[in-house]
C-alpha cells in the first residue's frame, strides 16, 4: 500500500471514529412495558414462563439519537454483574425478565446493546441506578389510576392516555401498542423521553416511534 493509500486509509478511519463520537446518542428512551400485553403478545408462541404482574416494568432505557429512533450499535465495556450486586434486588422488582424469567441475562442483552452506547457519562452500575431512578420517580401505573384510567379490559383514548401521563409529567410520552392473542391492539409499552443528561425529561418526537391506534384495549 503506498503511502497516499494509507493516508487516506488513517482519515477515514479517524473522520468514522470523530462521526461515531458526536452521533452517539442524543436522548434516552425510558421504555416501560405492561407485563400482560407482553405476555400476551401474538407474535409470542409460548407465552411468558410466569404469570404476568399487573404492573409496568422497565424493559429498557435506551440512547436514541433526533435523526433515528435506533442509536447505532456500540461497542463498550463487558457486563459485569458483580457492579450491580448492590441493587440487584431493586432489579428484580422494577427491571425483570417478563418472557423468560432469566433477569441477569436480559440485564446483560440491555447493558450490551443499548447501556454501552452511553457508557462514557454512565458506567454500568450508574446505568442501572439511572432507569431505576427514571422508573420510581414516574409511576406511570398511579400516575394513570389517579387519572381515571384503569387497566380494566376496556377500550381506551390514546389522547386520554397521553394527557394524563402529560399532565403529570409535564411532557409528551409515546404509547406503543401490539396485537394479543385475539387480534385486537393493546397498550404494550409507554416511553418517557429523557434528556442526554438522564435526569430531565423532554417531549418525545417523531423519532421515538409511536404505534398505537386512536383506540386500544388496555387490561390483563
Amino acid at each position: 500500500m503506498g503511502k497516499t493509500e494509507s493516508g487516506v486509509l488513517m482519515l477515514g478511519l479517524v473522520v468514522a471514529v470523530i462521526i461515531c463520537e458526536a452521533a452517539a446518542y442524543d436522548y434516552f428512551q425510558m421504555v416501560e412495558q405492561w407485563q400482560p400485553a407482553t405476555c400476551s403478545d401474538k407474535k409470542l408462541r409460548f407465552g411468558c414462563r410466569q404469570k404476568p404482574k399487573q404492573v409496568f416494568t422497565i424493559h429498557g432505557l435506551w440512547p436514541s439519537n433526533y435523526s433515528s429512533a435506533r442509536s447505532q450499535p456500540c461497542r463498550g465495556t463487558r457486563f459485569d454483574v458483580t457492579q450491580i450486586a448492590p441493587i440487584r434486588a431493586q432489579l428484580n422488582q422494577y427491571w425483570p425478565d417478563v418472557v423468560n424469567g432469566n433477569n441477569q441475562r436480559f440485564w446483560e442483552h440491555e447493558w450490551s446493546k443499548h447501556g454501552t452506547c452511553s457508557e462514557k457519562q454512565f458506567p454500568e452500575r450508574a446505568y442501572f441506578q439511572n432507569a431505576l431512578d427514571i422508573a420510581k420517580r414516574y409511576d406511570l401505573l398511579s400516575i394513570l389510576k389517579r387519572a381515571g384510567q384503569n387497566p380494566d379490559g376496556k377500550v381506551k383514548q390514546r389522547a386520554n392516555i397521553e394527557a394524563a401521563i402529560s399532565r403529570a409529567i409535564g411532557k409528551r410520552p409515546v404509547l406503543r401498542c401490539n396485537f394479543n392473542k385475539s387480534n385486537a391492539r393493546q397498550l404494550h409499552e409507554i416511553v418517557l423521553c429523557v434528556a442526554k443528561n438522564g435526569v430531565a425529561l423532554e417531549s418525545c418526537t417523531k423519532f421515538a416511534a409511536a404505534t398505537c391506534p386512536n383506540t386500544f384495549v388496555w387490561g390483563s
